[in-house]
């Protein structure tokens, strides 16, 4: 997070310069401002784990309740903040070093838990509103954000 001691420098001819007390940071020539927020080894896992899970259930094959209904639901949080810091880097702030404040990442869950296990349920026979899910979510949401919502500090070129 930028404090007020650091600043963002416009350059006509350098572009955007993040400049701080520990390091100074060419934000607009880092190339994969995008990879490095979704290579995060945790947005992967949670894909993939989805993906397993999706698979499975289409292809019929039965799997243990806490896995078929729980585990998509740990994962649900850290992956769509995952995407919504990605896009905020990429597209909005365009630094590596922007992270999702506290009250970003309780919006998310909260409006997560409310469409999923309130809204959804009440108008579609196909949800079910389910509180461990919604419990589940705000795990989720206290893990992206002490372990996955950092910023990228170490350029590798």
């Amino acid at each position: 997070m930028i404090d007020k001691r650091d600043a963002l420098v416009e350059d006509s001819n350098a572009g955007t310069i993040f400049c701080s007390r520990y390091y100074h940071y060419r934000a607009d020539k880092h190339p994969s401002r995008l990879m490095t927020t979704l290579l995060n080894k945790w947005f992967i896992t949670g894909c993939l784990v989805w993906l397993v899970v999706f698979t499975t259930r289409k292809l019929g094959h039965p799997l243990p309740q806490y896995i078929n209904g729980y585990i998509t639901d740990v994962f649900a949080i850290p992956v769509i903040a995952s995407l919504a810091l990605c896009f905020q880097r990429v597209a909005v702030i365009k630094s590596d070093h922007y992270t999702l404040s506290a009250w970003h990442v309780a919006f998310i869950t909260a409006y997560v838990a409310l469409v999923f296990e309130v809204l959804l349920p009440a108008f579609s026979k196909t949800y079910t509103g389910d509180r461990i899910d919604v419990l589940l979510y705000i795990i989720g949401g206290i893990f992206f954000y002490q372990v996955m919502n950092k910023p990228v500090l170490e350029v590798r070129g």
